[in-house]
């Protein structure tokens, strides 16, 4: 708890330090701590039911397991059938939303190359950088060519293809911990926030901060390293 109080302490010092026209630029209109403070612990509660599916999904794994152990194979696939069912749940619901807001906005012929509207625009169009200006009001050449939308969509899909190998990595490493993979959990999501944050590092997210701010992220990652570090050796402890 005190890693993610110290890493949004860090993430709050970083956007102070952010000028207002900055901001706007990239498209912050709206920008509020502390409404994208709640939204983020709400989030993060609900993406613990995540936990809860796997756990629950137990049985699945069970009948997998006899299935898998008859047929002379590895253990170790026995909760993916377990995340067909978790993932589901998370599929319809991206699924119905995202239909919602397609109707809603009418920007179905986006996925044929169609131009939108700017995401990253400011809150008022000057018309003075390409940043500013509405695709919809450029030319007809703003239509997305075929070789372009193609890529788009493959790495589209390769990012959803990424992002599902977490959790097939993850069940795998659960299975592994045996009666200790109540800890599994803790673990991953301290892991994701540790390589994000080193990813944010790499890519210079941090190099035109204050040295207060730098101070804040790199003792949040140090907390977070050890707080996995504290884990894993209690799971060692318990084991001997």
């Amino acid at each position: 708890m005190a890693a993610i109080a110290v890493n949004g302490l860090a993430g709050y010092s970083k956007e102070k330090e952010v000028p207002a026209e900055e901001k706007a630029a990239l498209g912050e209109r709206d920008y509020s701590f502390g409404k994208g403070l709640a939204v983020a612990i709400f989030a993060g509660i609900m993406s613990s039911c995540f936990a809860y599916g796997l756990a629950a999904g137990k049985d699945i794994a069970r009948i997998a397991l006899i299935d898998l152990r008859s047929h002379g194979r590895a253990d170790l696939w026995q909760n993916l059938p377990v995340l067909v069912v978790v993932l589901l749940g998370g599929f319809f619901t991206n699924f119905v939303w995202s239909a919602f807001l397609i109707l809603r906005n009418r920007s179905g012929t986006q996925f044929l190359g169609a131009p939108g509207t700017n995401p990253m625009g400011d809150s008022t169009t000057t018309g003075e950088t390409l940043m500013e200006a509405d695709p919809r009001e450029l030319a007809g050449d703003a239509r997305l060519r075929p070789r372009v939308l193609v890529v788009n969509y493959l790495l589209a899909s390769a990012a959803g293809v990424i992002w599902y190998f977490q959790f097939f990595f993850y069940s795998m490493g659960q299975t592994l911990m045996g009666k200790y993979d109540f800890s599994s959990w803790t673990l991953h999501m301290a892991s994701i926030i540790i390589f994000a944050t080193l990813w944010g590092i790499a890519l210079k997210e941090w190099h035109d901060t204050s040295r207060r701010t730098k101070l804040l992220v790199t003792c949040g990652l140090f907390l977070l390293i050890a707080s996995t570090v504290v884990v894993g050796y209690g799971n060692y402890l318990v084991a001997q």
